[in-house]
């Protein structure tokens, strides 16, 4: 590092954060300051993929906290992993001012929105940065592109974990013709909508040897699915948002998320917004004011406490009777996208929307889901989530 910057190379530095490891990033923040203190660091909020303890994963506001004590460090520290947080924004670190606005874009990516054109704040500071900032951005469609084609990878490896299939022989070499076949871009337009998720459990069924696997996987999405539809086909549909991260930044109206709140018999208002991001956008106070969500829904993938939604929504005067009423709530991880789980996030959201037909016994059935597809207890999982951590 120091003999890039020595040679006048602009450089910034990229660090996980995993809960209990604030003394490691002090450190490190020490050791870029020697160098110097106008070197960027990026802090990674941990999330936990696949097997990974929740354990480790900060909050976004436990992050925050700690960007806050290594900016007395370092000028310029950004925060990634965390939807909605205006840490992913450059600050002036001498008045405070926005100079570049950024939101949300993806793990491990950011969006510009709004920018200084000559990159100086209007109290005179510049930033360490050399070149221009480019009024075109490239992006590439669906899976494709770093982090989301290893998101699509892990949502694959999530059915064939289900299937008995990851250890199968045929399973090396369907990796290899998932990409051949551009079967990401048809697994992309399929995989966001639940009646048509067991398309892709069937196509990986099949090219595992896991055929009877693959029909006992669909018989049970679809059965849950149909029961759903069923009970709540004739009841009244109170409104609902889905978050992710913080309240501002919302899920996209196509993905899965927001379809599963619909099928659950409730009125998804992600649906009447026009932008999109990835997997959402940000959205203004006066329009998250303007929604008056009966309901609010924090996405199971790159979540958030609602202890610190609550604090969030008084902080910004957001109002709602979602916020009135404490009915907001948290689902657990990969409930609710990606993951053959999502039916248990679909009767969990259910039971909320429409408690006086719907009484799922949660805990029960995901005993069973885990007995059945992992031949393991739910309560012993590393992954497992207190259920109603409501109020």
């Amino acid at each position: 590092m120091k003999r890039l910057h020595d040679a006048g190379i602009h450089i910034e530095v990229s660090a996980m954060y995993m809960k209990g490891m604030e003394e490691d990033l002090h450190l490190i923040a020490e050791r870029i300051n020697k160098i110097s203190p106008h070197i960027p660091l990026q802090v990674m909020r941990f999330i936990p993929l696949g097997n990974a303890s929740i354990e480790d994963e900060p909050s976004i506001e436990e992050t925050e906290n700690l960007c806050d004590s290594l900016r007395k460090k370092l000028k310029w520290v950004y925060l990634f992993n965390s939807p909605g947080t205006t840490y992913l924004s450059t600050l002036c670190p001498d008045c405070g001012a926005v100079m570049i606005e950024r939101e949300f874009f993806g793990p491990m990516g950011s969006r510009t929105l709004n920018y200084q054109a000559d990159q100086k704040c209007s109290c005179g500071t510049a930033m360490p940065v050399k070149g221009f900032i480019r009024e075109s951005a490239f992006e590439e469609p669906g899976f494709f592109g770093g982090y989301r084609t290893t998101r699509a990878m892990e949502m694959i490896h999530s059915i064939l974990a289900c299937l008995g299939a990851e250890g199968k022989a045929q399973a090396g070499t369907l990796w290899a013709e998932i990409m051949d076949v551009n079967y990401l871009d048809r697994m992309h337009r399929t995989i966001q909508i639940p009646e048509k998720y067991c398309e892709t459990v069937s196509f990986l069924a099949g090219r595992t040897g896991s055929e009877d696997a693959g029909l006992e996987l669909t018989a049970y999405l679809n059965t849950v699915l149909e029961d759903v539809k069923n009970k709540v086909s004739k009841r009244k549909k109170p409104s609902v948002y889905y978050a992710m991260g913080y309240p501002l930044f919302a899920i996209n109206a196509e993905r899965f998320e927001s379809n599963l709140a619909d099928i659950a018999g409730g009125e998804c208002l992600n649906k009447s917004i026009e932008r999109e991001g990835k997997p959402g956008v940000t959205i203004s106070p006066e329009e998250f004011n303007a929604f008056n969500p009966d309901y609010i829904f924090i996405s199971g993938f790159l979540s958030c406490p609602v202890s610190d939604f609550c604090r969030y929504c008084n902080e910004k005067a957001l109002r709602a009777e979602a916020i009135e009423r404490e009915q907001i709530y948290q689902l657990p991880p990969s409930w609710d996208f990606g993951n053959p789980r999502w039916a248990l996030g679909l009767m969990f959201i259910a039971n909320i929307l429409h408690p006086e037909i719907c009484s799922y016994d949660i805990e029960n059935e995901a005993e069973r889901f885990y007995n059945k597809f992992y031949g393991t207890s739910y309560k012993n999982s590393r992954i497992s989530r207190s259920f109603y951590n409501v109020k």
